[in-house]
């Protein structure tokens, strides 16, 4: 599964303004740093059938909470 959305900014620094966008509208002078909500709520729809899961490491940039939001949301659904 590919993000439909992400989550972009100029630089992964907390503080720093994004903003939600198509995966395939990202402009060249920013970065995708996180999936999107519709992402994740995809994710977590096809998570919920799986039997197993396979992990390998956050889904975007997770030390700023701003950019946390999508590898919390796949967590989760693995969880469960």
């Amino acid at each position: 599964m590919l993000p439909s959305d992400v989550i972009v900014a100029a630089e992964p620094a907390a503080g720093t303004p994004h903003e939600v966008v198509a995966a395939d509208a990202i402009l060249a002078d920013r970065m995708g740093l996180d999936i999107g909500p519709e992402s994740a709520r995809l994710f977590r729809r096809q998570h919920r059938w799986a039997q197993y899961g396979f992990w390998n490491g956050l889904i975007g940039v997770f030390e700023p909470s701003a950019y946390a939001d999508g590898t919390r949301a796949v967590a989760q659904a693995l969880a469960r």
